[in-house]
């Protein structure tokens, strides 16, 4: 099998938003950074975790957030909790309602998200997606949601290193599934119609799938352990 054409991936977006009905306003005039680490959505779930770490160069504030966060009205409940008092930071496992959630959107619209950064309440991500525009309007006509800026990365080498670990049939995978529908709500395609067309089993397929999705989450958390000796966990940032 050939190696896939770059022409032929989806296109990275990167959008900033304000969501002032989300939980990431709480870090509005603010020292905390906080990132995404990992998601764990299933559209047809009225919730879904995200699992984030955060830190702040002030103790009193990164306290604070902690007890406002519990309350608001776009969490469900804290699931899992470590903080670390010697670093000012936390690991957090977060349930959240999807109803109105940005990560509703990008489901929704075909997308996978590479990274997810919330600095002074503003949510800025990446993400993998082949419907992009559409992506973009809905973003617009929310009501809780100020879209500050969506640009399409253009340059083939910052996808290409993003899927450079992944084999031909994951890539593969990745792009039928993205293009066909599979992960938009509702399915527009089944597994099984996605595997027939390879000419593999359901398992096979959904092995190939997972392991594309897991390449990429993993690539992401080592991207995001790398950061321990930038600005924004040694201390540089300050107010």
């Amino acid at each position: 099998m050939s190696r896939t054409n770059r022409k032929d991936f989806p296109k990275i977006a990167y959008f900033e938003v304000e969501h002032n009905d989300c939980w990431t306003h709480l870090t509005e005039k603010s020292n905390l950074k906080i990132r995404l680490l990992y998601q764990k959505f299933d559209i047809q779930n009225p919730l879904f975790n995200s699992i984030i770490v955060g830190k702040s160069n002030y103790r009193a504030e990164l306290k604070e957030f902690i007890k406002n966060i519990k309350y608001h009205k776009s969490v469900n409940n804290i699931d899992e909790l470590n903080y670390n008092n010697d670093n000012n930071l936390f690991l957090m496992d977060l349930s959240l309602i999807r109803e109105g959630s940005i990560s509703k959107m990008i489901h929704k619209n075909n997308g996978i998200i590479l990274t997810h950064e919330i600095v002074d309440g503003i949510e800025k991500w990446i993400v993998l997606t082949s419907n992009y525009l559409q992506l973009k309007d809905e973003i617009e006509s929310n009501k809780t949601s100020n879209l500050l800026r969506f640009n399409i990365i253009y340059s083939e080498d910052v996808l290409y290193n993003i899927l450079q670990d992944l084999t031909d049939i994951e890539i593969l995978a990745l792009k039928m599934a993205l293009d066909e529908g599979f992960f938009d709500y509702p399915h527009k395609v089944s597994i099984e119609d996605l595997a027939s067309q390879l000419n593999l089993s359901k398992a096979t397929f959904v092995k190939h799938l997972r392991n594309s999705n897991k390449k990429i989450l993993m690539k992401n958390y080592f991207d995001l352990l790398s950061l321990s000796n930038s600005s924004m966990y040694n201390g540089r940032n300050s107010r």
